[in-house]
């Protein structure tokens, strides 16, 4: 005999896979329009030297090419830091938009945070480059919750997590409480 707790469960489930609902939130959609987001948000943080209402191809590229540069940026400037990453298959996975579309953005952004922050010591505007490695930061941020929300646990996520809270906690939540109190940092 089975109990009738069983047979309502098995029917709960059957309904649920019939329908196309999955009783877990989904990143699906995140996970395909993520890398446009940083796109976009490199293009706007960069100066153009036309007017244009909207985002242009060469605005566009450029942000692509940024974004790539402050990539090499942290491998370069800090190797040891990421020797836990497989660098020619992040690489990889990076440049291949299939590929990319199954990334963790949180590892992309966490890195671009860090990234950011580390060259805006070193530029004439230090407070651009930290307000989009804020920006970063907490799109990294959104995206780790999400993930972890929908259970999409891997190696990417680890990754992540370690890069968010080993590095790019310190210094940018430093900066975050000095743009509170209205303080520039140089």
């Amino acid at each position: 005999m089975i109990p009738a707790a069983y047979i309502t469960l098995a029917q709960h489930r059957l309904e649920l896979e019939l329908s196309g609902i999955t009783s877990d939130p989904s990143v699906q959609f995140s996970r395909e329009i993520w890398f446009d987001r940083v796109c976009d948000l490199y293009a706007v943080s960069t100066r153009v030297s036309y007017d244009s209402s909207s985002l242009g191809v060469a605005q566009r590229d450029g942000g692509i090419g940024q974004i790539v540069e402050d990539i090499r940026f942290i491998f370069k400037f800090s190797y040891y830091w990421f020797s836990f990453l497989n660098v020619p298959r992040f690489y990889n996975n990076f440049i291949d938009p299939i590929r990319r579309g199954r990334m963790q953005p949180s590892l992309l952004l966490s890195l671009l945070a860090v990234s950011k922050y580390l060259q805006g010591a070193g530029q004439l505007c230090p407070e651009e480059s930290s307000h989009l490695a804020i920006l970063l930061r907490d799109e990294a941020q959104g995206y780790l919750e999400a993930s972890i929300h929908a259970r999409a646990f891997d190696v990417e996520l680890a990754q992540a997590a370690w890069v968010r809270l080993n590095l790019s906690g310190r210094g940018l939540n430093l900066i975050c409480r000095f743009d509170l109190e209205d303080v520039v940092i140089l």
